[in-house]
């Protein structure tokens, strides 16, 4: 278990490094903040939230109270919300520059990936749907309806 442990926390740390690198170079190159460059990068800071979710299973382990684990599964799943909702926005707006020959205003872009995933938080805090999973990790609550 703990090789497995420390795969997991290796493989997440190469991420996180590939995730950080890429946000430095999009506050360094100019040119990859035009067309869905911002898409790209608000995808990436929501890959560093899962990233950062992997690595904070040591501390929540080491204490798994309540509290502690559904203020983690709060960042955990929208993180994992707004990754999926920004893959999708990005192919959205890459065929709709092939169509216009232009790339769309992206702000409502962004304001949807935010309504979606902050709405579905708010929504399974409310329902006590986050919390300890199956797989002893904070996420979505085990024995409640989103299991």
């Amino acid at each position: 278990m703990d090789a497995m442990i420390g795969v997991l926390f290796g493989v997440m740390g190469i991420s996180l490094l590939s995730d950080l690198c890429f946000a430095f170079l999009f506050l360094r190159i100019a040119e990859l903040r035009e067309g869905p460059g911002q898409l790209i990068f608000a995808q990436t800071q929501a890959q560093i939230i899962l990233d950062l979710h992997w690595l904070s299973l040591s501390v929540v382990w080491k204490d798994p109270s309540h509290t502690a684990c559904q203020i983690v599964a709060f960042f955990t799943y929208s993180g994992f919300v707004a990754s999926c909702a920004y893959a999708a926005a990005i192919c959205v707006a890459v065929s709709q520059h092939f169509e216009r020959e232009k790339y769309p205003s992206l702000w409502r872009y962004h304001a949807a990936v935010l309504c979606i995933s902050l709405g579905l938080c708010v929504i399974m805090a409310c329902t006590h749907g986050l919390g300890m999973s199956a797989f002893q990790d904070c996420t979505l609550s085990k024995g409640q309806w989103t299991e």
